[in-house]
């Protein structure tokens, strides 16, 4: 056979495999997160932990794993706490996938943010977002995803949230 037809083949095979993986990011960055609930497990002086059960729906034609996740939540604007897992969760193609985020708020920082936080004259307005970063793994290879996600609390207790929108 020709080099030069080897070569082109080389070529088109690259760009196929560089075309696909891109695709394949795409589809990753596309992830929706959706909170559909929460509980409060602790709230003392010690420090609080709140949970919030998110949901995460995969575009993809291929299942992803979420290898680990590191965010920054805040209410209205106040730093509350990072939360972070080293834990895999698979999210199968075309599929939702639900995990629970440990909210565990230093007490020092809920006590020099109580006045901004409860300021709301109506706590169920308060807005929440969730900043960071996701590590997924698709076919073996690594992708770092960066998540923006907000919400009220309203949200997630008016009862109306158990189904994700995405």
């Amino acid at each position: 056979m020709n080099k030069g037809i080897l070569v082109s083949l080389g070529v088109l095979g690259v760009g196929a495999t560089a075309w696909y993986l891109n695709n394949q990011y795409l589809l990753a960055k596309k992830m929706c997160f959706k909170a559909i609930g929460f509980t409060v497990d602790n709230l003392s002086s010690q420090g609080s932990v709140i949970n919030v059960k998110m949901q995460v729906k995969n575009f993809g034609s291929f299942g992803i794993i979420i290898k680990n996740y590191n965010f920054d939540v805040m209410a209205d604007g106040v730093y509350l706490a990072t939360v972070f897992s080293q834990t895999d969760s698979i999210i199968p193609a075309n599929g939702v996938s639900e995990f629970i985020l440990n909210i565990a708020i230093n007490p020092t920082v809920l006590i020099q943010n109580i006045g901004s936080i409860l300021s709301s004259s109506d706590f169920t307005n308060m807005k929440i977002s969730i900043n960071g970063k996701v590590k997924v793994e698709k076919f073996g290879l690594p992708f770092t995803i960066p998540v923006t996600y907000r919400f009220d609390l309203k949200e997630i207790t008016s009862g109306n949230n158990t189904q994700s929108s995405c």
